[in-house]
């Protein structure tokens, strides 16, 4: 039985390629399978150059925004460093203007108390002075005084 089978198959496929339509219809598919490959061909080029076009115009906006941000960070950075140095000038002169008042403030101070030190001191020695003086006078008289408790 098989090998009716494989004789029906031949017979069939025989009669079949050597149909006119058959050979017709088998002709049109390899034109068409042909003009599909041509197309496909064109078609994977098109899509390559207009890939390589997206591609191409993505990577000069990436540079142009690229450019665009370095530029804009180096202002940036100016402008951080001027406002940095303008603290620090102010803080130089913050700090400046606090000793310089320190030192007038604790100036003040110790010349009140220097002045009141001299002032003490002046009196001191006024006091001395007056102390000395009156010795002085002492000494001079006691040395009559004691002429004369030696006289007795």
């Amino acid at each position: 039985m098989e090998n009716w089978l494989l004789g029906l198959k031949q017979k069939i496929s025989t009669q079949i390629s050597q149909n006119k339509n058959t050979k017709m219809l088998v002709s049109e598919l390899e034109k068409i399978r042909k003009e599909l490959k041509t197309k496909s061909t064109e078609l994977n080029t098109y899509l390559n150059s207009e890939k390589d076009k997206t591609v191409k115009s993505a990577e000069g906006k990436y540079h142009s925004l690229l450019k665009q941000v370095s530029t804009t960070q180096k202002l940036l950075d100016k402008e951080v460093k001027k406002a940095l140095s303008q603290i620090k000038d102010s803080a130089k002169k913050v700090e400046k203007t606090f000793f310089t008042t320190k030192k007038k403030a604790t100036g003040k101070t110790r010349s009140r108390t220097s002045t009141k030190k001299t002032s003490a001191k002046a009196t001191a020695t006024k006091k001395m002075d007056k102390s000395t003086t009156k010795k002085a006078a002492a000494r001079k008289s006691s040395p009559v005084k004691s002429t004369k408790a030696a006289a007795k």
